[in-house]
């Protein structure tokens, strides 16, 4: 049995090892040749094995691998080259295959990925890199593909992308940065591409769209029959309405057709409360007043056609006049009345600090005039309510809402559900972003989507577009689309 040093030839006398023995096995160091008596491995042994420190080596006699070995297998740290001597691999290793940290070059010796390997790809936390020495990629990986959150970089190592990854590409959320380093979108990717919900911004960083995205450009048919609920809570609240200018103190107000002569109306001063359907009071004298009539007292006065002006601290009551008082009551179909006391009819305005009742009113401060408004005081009221069917509002539909987000550019109209009228739906789309034009337009172009052509007579034209349950219209001037309106179609 052999032991301690020796050499160990095969039948035909070529040399097969030289090195240390142990109970007849390659044990210790040694070095095993190859048929043309070229060493194929110069190391350490253990049963026969390779086992320890180590390096094998080519037919041509450069080096294939050089490190750790266990049972005939590189395990452990080492590091592998190519036919020209170059690095190819060093890290860890595990029967044969990169496992735990390492590093991956090229065959020009450069390095391309760092990180953890598994199996011999690399899974985990680690780096890509350009041929430049520039890292390409950060982040996580699957099997040797993107995968997690990570970073993309070009070649001069500016930011291109940072968000989550899967099957090498870009899926889920993340951003995406220009050449000079601002973002360009926030968002969902889908393979790559914009797709979902997003915010696209111009090369300063402003919003230039927020909504929805289909295979890398913007889909504003996504939200069509989008709940209201769900539009606030991507776009916030919208634009606040625009509200007329009010009338300066002092001003006339016409309301309802009353005109400026006074006809069939009556306008007065003072400080009571009052109730009606057509009036306006202001005056703080005191009157009484009968059919067709109008007296004044005080520091009031009245004067018109089929109607009167009163002020007072008595009572007036007709047909057609205006009371006020301090303590007494009026009541008519059609009056103004204005005091501290209080009154009642079926159509009235009243100001001050008195109290009123009518069904359909207005009360505020003074200068008030027209017809079928509210009164309110302070002070305990009685009149008779309205129903909807009186007012001819029986069986009418819920009214549409439009909401305006002018600094992204779009407006929509919502509908009530028939079913359900506290429920909104986007039934209307319109932009004026050119933009969102222009990638809807590609979108659809590159689509090779079927379009008509109508003339307008305002020499402007459309081209409109069907895509799934939308309308899309756009509206060109001078060959240029300024507008675009999508509506919904409903389903046969």
């Amino acid at each position: 049995m052999r032991a301690g040093s020796g050499e160990h030839y095969d039948e035909n006398g070529k040399l097969l090892y030289r090195g240390e023995f142990a109970a007849d096995q390659y044990a210790g160091a040694g070095t095993l040749f190859d048929p043309e008596g070229k060493p194929k491995y110069a190391g350490q042994f253990a049963y026969g094995l390779y086992e320890g420190a180590g390096t094998e080596y080519r037919q041509d006699g450069t080096i294939v691998y050089a490190g750790a070995f266990v049972k005939g297998q590189r395990t452990g740290e080492g590091k592998l080259y190519n036919g020209s001597g170059g690095l190819i691999y060093e890290g860890t290793f595990n029967e044969g295959r990169y496992a735990g940290a390492g590093k991956l070059y090229g065959e020009s010796g450069k390095l391309l990925y760092e990180g953890v390997f598994q199996d011999g790809k690399l899974n985990g936390a680690g780096k890509q890199y350009f041929a430049s020495g520039i890292a390409q990629y950060e982040g996580g990986f699957l099997q040797g593909s993107y995968h997690g959150a990570g970073s993309l970089f070009n070649e001069s190592g500016s930011l291109v992308y940072t968000g989550a990854f899967g099957a090498g590409q870009m899926n889920g959320d993340g951003q995406a940065f220009g050449a000079n380093g601002a973002p360009v979108y926030a968002g969902k990717f889908v393979n790559g591409k914009y797709e979902g919900i997003g915010v696209l911004f111009d090369a300063d960083g402003v919003t230039l769209y927020k909504g929805f995205f289909k295979g890398g450009f913007s889909f504003v048919e996504g939200f069509i029959n989008l709940p209201l609920a769900k539009l606030q809570e991507m776009l916030g609240a919208p634009d606040a309405p625009v509200v007329p200018e009010s009338p300066a103190p002092g001003e006339d107000a016409v309301v309802g057709g009353a005109d400026e002569s006074g006809e069939d109306s009556a306008a007065g001063g003072g400080s009571g409360a009052g109730s009606g359907d057509s009036a306006a009071a202001d005056g703080s004298g005191t009157a009484a007043a009968d059919d067709k009539t109008a007296a004044s007292d005080s520091s009031g006065g009245a004067n018109g056609n089929n109607s009167a002006n009163a002020s007072g601290n008595g009572a007036g009551g007709s047909n057609s006049s205006n009371a006020s008082s301090n303590g007494g009551a009026g009541g008519s179909n059609s009056s103004n009345a204005n005091g501290n006391g209080t009154g009642a009819s079926n159509s009235s305005n009243a100001n001050g600090p008195g109290a009123g009742s009518s069904n359909g009113a207005i009360a505020n401060g003074t200068n008030s005039n027209g017809s079928s408004s509210n009164a309110s005081g302070s002070a305990g009221a009685s009149g008779s309510g309205v129903s909807a069917e009186e007012l001819g509002l029986e069986g009418l539909p819920p009214k549409p809402l439009n909401l305006t987000y002018a600094s992204s550019q779009l407006s929509f109209l919502l509908e009530a559900d028939p079913d359900n009228p506290e429920a909104y739906y986007v039934s209307e789309i319109n932009t004026w972003n050119s933009t969102v034009i222009q990638q809807t337009l590609q979108r659809l172009q590159t689509a090779k989507a079927a379009s008509i052509t109508e003339k307008l007579d305002n020499g402007k034209s459309n081209i409109i577009y069907k895509s799934g349950n939308a309308l899309l219209t756009f509206t060109y001037s001078n060959k240029k689309p300024l507008r675009l309106n999508i509506s919904y179609i409903t389903p046969k």
